[in-house]
Parts: C-alpha cells; structure tokens; sequence
C-alpha cells in the first residue's frame, strides 16, 4: 500500500502530528518529481562535496506542486497553504522550530491531502476543474470547504 493510499484510508485513526508528518514527505516526494521532470534546476541545488543533488528545500517543493496545479489549485490562498503547512511540518519535525496552533494544522494537513489527491488524478488525466469542483462533496475536503476558491 502506498504512503497516500495509507493516509487517506487511516487519516481519521491517526494523531494530527503523525498525519501532518506522513502528509509532508507525500508532497515532498510529488515536488521533488515535478522539479526533476521539468529540469527545474532553480529548486535544485548541488552538494560541493559528493556532487549530488537534492531538493533545494521543503517550501521550494510546495511551491513546485502549487505551481504543477495551476488553476486546479482548490483553496483561496496558496501563500497561506504553503507557508501554514511548512511552518507546520517543520515544527513537528524540529522540536526547536515554532510550529502552528492545532486548527491550523488540522486545516492545512486536510488542505494537503486534497492537493496531494488531486495531483495524483491529474497524472491519471483526471480535469482539473472536476476535480476543483468535487473537493467540497470529497470526504475530507469538505472538512476545509471554507478554503476553497470557488
């Protein structure tokens, strides 16, 4: 089974900061994936030493799938998302790194699985406005429908 196959299916049985730390490397993995197959050297960078490259950082990756959805994108506010869901993966995987208050995580982890979701019925050459336009009757992306750009 796969990382988002597990999530969406145990996301209601797991603690909010396991979800939040599940929900972070699935859209890490989907950036890291559009920045390598559009060569966007940019969100790349080279380590001096082994010569070996990586992922120039978290937001960067977020940006990459914000970026990849374009129009789809579901929610009011791309700025808040990525900032509100790195502030929080961040703070869950630093215990020295300010985090979010509990609501903001709950909003931004939901907000996630559904942009993870719809990236991944994009690739099965689902329509992006479909898919915008089901996010509200979606098990949890009725859960955030107050963000969505309608």
């Amino acid at each position: 089974m796969t990382l988002l196959a597990y999530v969406a299916k145990e996301q209601e049985h797991l603690a909010l900061e396991t979800l939040n730390m599940l929900t972070g490397p699935i859209l890490d993995c989907i950036g890291w994936y559009v920045v390598e197959t559009k060569n966007q050297t940019e969100r790349m960078i080279q380590n001096s030493k082994t010569g070996e490259i990586r992922s120039a950082g978290f937001y960067q990756m977020l940006e990459a799938v914000q970026e990849e959805l374009g129009d789809a994108f579901p929610f009011t506010s791309p700025e808040d998302w990525k900032r509100d869901m790195r502030k929080a993966f961040v703070g869950n995987k630093h215990g020295d790194a300010e985090g979010v208050d509990f609501q903001t995580m709950y909003d931004v982890t939901m907000e996630s699985l559904v942009i993870a979701r719809m990236w991944v019925g994009l690739q099965l050459g689902a329509d992006g406005n479909t898919l915008k336009e089901r996010v509200s009757s979606d098990e949890i992306g009725k859960r955030v429908s107050r963000f969505i750009a309608w």
